[in-house]
């Protein structure tokens, strides 16, 4: 999940990369990253599921886009079919 010094609490992740499940189907968007070697980390009050790959780097995954993440910048996220 981060970086470990001497013993001392790990450093969180501070970039997480947010998958959308492009048919709003989040959770087989999150079957297959699990399948694949991901942790499942926490779900967050909006329903988001946070996974960790096998090194530990975090991700997110939602089963709706946001409105207002199609006609901005999109950034560090990423529509999975």
């Amino acid at each position: 999940m981060g970086r470990t010094t001497r013993g001392l609490e790990k450093e969180p992740n501070r970039q997480r990369f947010e998958l959308i499940a492009a048919t709003g189907d989040q959770p087989a968007a999150i079957d297959e990253p699990i399948c694949l070697g991901a942790t499942r980390i926490e779900v967050g009050e909006d329903s988001t599921v946070v996974l960790a790959d096998p090194d530990g780097n975090e991700f997110s995954v939602r089963g709706r886009p946001r409105r207002a993440s199609l006609t901005g910048p999109c950034r560090n996220s990423c529509i999975v079919q």
